[in-house]
């Protein structure tokens, strides 16, 4: 890991919070927040509050993590067939209105595809799906 066993490796959201407040215009991102460390719940309140109290500046990056020993620190293994992977296809209209009703504001979706075929199917049916309905 880069910077040794002995570097600091601060709390992003807290980290976040202090730039937030510090500043007017800086997007504020974590790279990837490990999201098994954390209950789903209180980590969605926290990044909702920072979003509105930066006026819309946070990216939430997330991921599973890739070291053992992230696994093991919460007792979840790092069996990568454990790990449910879900892409971003699959968001139609509906999802979109599900999502506006609980107050968000805004989608990002995720890669439609990896390849070229699978790209231009999924954007084809995200444009019939979401796009032409609205």
């Amino acid at each position: 890991m880069p910077g040794g066993e002995d570097a600091p490796i601060p709390d992003p959201l807290v980290w976040l919070t202090y730039v937030a407040a510090n500043t007017e215009r800086i997007r504020l991102a974590t790279g990837i927040l490990i999201l098994p460390q954390r209950d789903p719940v209180v980590l969605a309140k926290e990044v909702a509050t920072l979003d509105v109290l930066s006026r819309g500046r946070v990216t939430l990056g997330i991921g599973v993590g890739w070291l053992q020993e992230e696994g093991d620190a919460i007792e979840a293994g790092r069996d990568p067939h454990a790990i449910e992977i879900t892409r971003g296809g699959a968001i139609d209209l509906d999802g979109v209105k599900r999502l506006a009703d609980a107050g968000v504001d805004r989608v990002m979706i995720p890669p439609l595809g990896f390849d070229l075929v699978t790209l231009r199917e999924q954007l084809a049916r995200f444009a019939d799906d979401v796009i032409a309905k609205m």
